[in-house]
């Protein structure tokens, strides 16, 4: 446990010394995870994505061989 806490630590040590790169890696995530829940096809903060559509879709499957041994 006391581990855990010397790697929070240094992790807010590192993060405080570059504020821009911790504020884009905790921001882009949030808005991707954000953006993807709520369901926001038509969104006025993204109108230019163009947006999933099950009639277009596509399946990719890999097969492995099964291996003798």
């Amino acid at each position: 446990m006391e581990t855990l806490f010397q790697d929070l630590r240094y992790a807010i040590v590192t993060a405080s010394r570059n504020i821009g790169f911790a504020a884009a890696a905790l921001i882009t995530p949030a808005l991707g995870i954000g953006l993807t829940t709520s369901g926001c096809a038509h969104c006025p903060i993204l109108p230019a994505i163009a947006w999933f559509d099950s009639g277009k879709s596509i399946r990719v499957v890999c097969h492995q061989p099964a291996t003798d041994g």
